[in-house]
């Protein structure tokens, strides 16, 4: 770039000897931190020359970007096409000179503004291009990423009836332009199906699931979603699940280690009237195998043979007593029934529905197991609350 008093001198020396080769020079004026003048004089390729093109090109660091133009030679033809702006003429330039007005919405964190300039033209055939730098619009600078508020992933897994495991990641709040990378580390033998990608581009390696956010759109949580495919002899509970998350945002990035997981007992049927809970408990996520529990119950006797209880859990797996008192708070009696593949933990039995309805309010006052509800046996066989209280002639209370 030369300095404005040189540029008359060079003109006149580029003129005389018919240089080929373009110059610019430019000056800029910031008017705030996101609008400025740029004033640009350029010497062009000489007389010869059939056909020119001068190119402002704006970086994807920059977003918004607005270009308003006063050019001293009217252009054949001015067009924009993505982030470059393009004047053309059909003539020889001997020299010109251009006034950009300019704004833009914002920039990335820890990049400057600026637009790069590039100069094309056309003389006896042969087509030549150079690059005549870069226009810094600004002096102030964006601030690096403040990495501390970055988002850390977490990890939920559910079992599902045909022995699979549905995985659901979670990082909340990426920031709009983020490039993300969330690495699943498969376990060995294991096989993946991405349920969904959530936006992001994803492939799987031997090793490893990989979905992959090359520019995260709007400000938002990420949450993809896959199914892990196991062996028929593995326990999916007590495998070790690990992976690996990046985070780059302008000129920052940073990496997480993100293992474990949070495992969810999927919702099981209700049958009590207007008592929308679902069950979604996590137990520990590689929590040993637990003895057989006992399916005697302690029943209250009826003519009927109708029998209510409150279900505080249901998950695909026995827990021992302790760590049912650890992750519900329940210290009295549970009883497991198992049905379809459900182990589902019941309270001791109740004669009316009254009795069964003040238990599972204590429940929910003085437990975790906050989904808990009332439920319903004839003989020993599940039935509807509904069903219940009509043949033990009993109402419902909401």
């Amino acid at each position: 770039m030369l300095a404005p008093v040189l540029l008359p001198l060079y003109i006149f020396v580029h003129a005389m000897f018919n240089a080929g080769n373009p110059v610019a020079e430019w000056s800029v004026v910031h008017t705030s931190d996101r609008t400025c003048t740029v004033h640009l004089d350029l010497v062009g390729g000489g007389h010869d020359v059939d056909v020119a093109k001068l190119s402002l090109i704006a970086p994807s660091h920059l977003r918004g970007l607005s270009v308003s133009s006063q050019v001293s030679t009217t252009p054949s033809d001015q067009w924009k096409r993505n982030n470059t702006w393009n004047w053309m003429w059909n003539d020889g330039l001997s020299s010109m000179s251009l006034d950009f007005e300019l704004s833009w919405e914002f920039c990335e964190d820890g990049a400057t503004p600026s637009v790069a300039l590039a100069w094309e033209q056309v003389a006896s055939t042969a087509r030549m291009s150079w690059d005549l730098g870069t226009v810094v619009l600004s002096d102030l600078v964006s601030p690096p990423p403040a990495f501390s508020t970055d988002p850390i992933g977490s990890r939920r897994a559910t079992s599902e009836e045909n022995g699979t495991t549905s995985l659901a990641l979670q990082m909340p709040q990426v920031k709009k332009g983020s490039f993300v990378k969330w690495s699943e580390y498969i376990p060995e033998g294991c096989t993946c199906t991405v349920l969904d990608s959530d936006g992001s581009s994803s492939r799987q390696t031997a090793t490893e699931l990989i979905f992959l956010w090359f520019e995260v759109q709007s400000s938002r949580e990420l949450n993809p979603k896959y199914r892990l495919h196991c062996p028929d002899h593995v326990d999916n509970r007590s495998l070790t699940f690990d992976g690996m998350a990046e985070v780059a945002f302008g000129t920052g990035t940073n990496t997480y280690h993100i293992a474990g997981v949070e495992w969810m007992a999927p919702p099981t049927e209700h049958n009590e009237i207007m008592e929308p809970q679902q069950i979604t408990a996590t137990t520990p996520a590689a929590a040993p195998a637990a003895p057989e529990a006992s399916t005697a119950k302690a029943r209250a006797q009826t003519s009927t043979g109708v029998v209510y209880a409150v279900q505080l859990l249901a998950n695909h797996r026995d827990l021992r007593p302790e760590e049912l008192v650890e992750f519900l708070g329940y210290t009295k009696p549970l009883h497991m029934e198992r049905l379809d593949g459900w182990h589902k933990y019941v309270s001791d039995g109740h004669e009316s529905y009254a009795q069964a309805r003040s238990s599972r309010n204590r429940i929910w006052a003085t437990t975790k197991a906050q989904d808990a509800f009332v439920t319903a046996q004839l003989e020993g066989q599940r039935i509807t609350v509904q069903e219940a209280l009509l043949l033990s002639n009993q109402t419902w209370i909401p």
